[in-house]
């Protein structure tokens, strides 16, 4: 059965879009104007509501066709978001494990070394001939001391042992100790207690989160008191660091981060986005500052 006149007339514009779709698919400079009067001058198209019909029919594939190109443009850049993540989990991965073997060899190579040496100069001063041999032994043996100290506080700066022995719940636990004994801030912890395993990456990304967010009060918020608490809801964890102190503008998150501070909450924000977490900040002028955290406890 032979198609009438019309739906003829529709068909060839339909064809001709498709055609005009592969067109500008290979990137061709056309001029879609020209191309259709031209078509429906050579096919004897006159009537208005035929036109009327063959320029709705254009219309709707050509938006149809729009549509298709967002469609493909939005899943490439989920690509490259996803291969951003990738990326970015490759990174933390890699920064862990470099951390954790140039703290083994501070600790098993210069710090055993520094103790040795300690040893030695404590021997020295026990058996010196003269006294002032052994002032000089003393004075060597205690210099070596601050040493060792030093050595212990940049292994658990770079890459702390209890973190990765004993998980995130004990060594934030160890870093309230730490805080407290440092800076004479109270630090209140507190830990639901159960103990749910995390991925080494993102343990390691909320344990520095959290320091962050605490040396960031100890500079700037002149607080008399830390508040530290961690929980699992479901496969989430959740940690806050609350204070008392003078607050500030939390608006900082949403513009360009200026200064060491707004730097420091941005990246940290950034980080977790990656791996699926987010940082929430409510802080107001006098009233003190409380942060959160949230991350999946399975990998994103």
């Amino acid at each position: 059965m032979r198609l009438d006149f019309k739906r003829q007339t529709l068909l060839y514009y339909a064809v001709l879009t498709l055609v005009l779709v592969v067109v500008l698919l290979l990137g061709a400079s056309i001029d879609l104007f020209e191309i259709i009067v031209e078509f429906g001058r050579k096919h004897e198209i006159q009537e208005l509501d035929e036109i009327i019909a063959a320029t709705a029919v254009v219309s709707l594939l050509l938006f149809a066709f729009t549509l298709l190109q967002r469609y493909l443009a939005a899943r490439e850049l989920t690509g490259y978001r996803d291969q951003l993540r990738r990326l970015a989990s490759e990174l933390a991965q890699a920064e862990s494990r470099e951390r954790r073997r140039i703290a083994t060899e501070l600790h098993d190579h210069i710090g055993q070394n520094l103790v040795m040496a300690r040893m030695k100069a404590q021997r020295l001063g026990e058996t010196a001939g003269t006294p002032a041999i052994a002032d000089s032994a003393h004075d060597l043996s205690k210099m070596l001391g601050g040493m060792i100290a030093d050595i212990r506080s940049m292994i658990m700066e770079i890459s702390p042992p209890i973190l990765t022995m004993l998980g995130l719940s004990a060594a934030l636990g160890w870093l309230a100790e730490q805080i407290q004994a440092e800076h004479g801030i109270p630090v209140e912890f507190s830990d639901d207690g159960l103990d749910t395993p995390l991925p080494e990456e993102m343990q390691d990304l909320l344990f520095r989160a959290v320091r962050e967010l605490i040396i960031n009060v100890i500079k700037h918020a002149g607080a008399s008191r830390i508040e530290l608490s961690i929980a699992r809801t479901g496969r989430r964890i959740t940690i806050e660091v609350e204070d008392d102190g003078v607050g500030f503008d939390a608006s900082i998150l949403g513009r360009h981060p200026n200064g060491r501070r707004g730097f420091g909450l941005f990246s940290i924000q950034e980080r977790l986005s990656l791996k699926g977490g987010v940082l929430d900040i409510v802080s107001e002028a006098g009233r003190g500052t409380r942060a959160t955290l949230i991350a999946p406890i399975s990998p994103s």
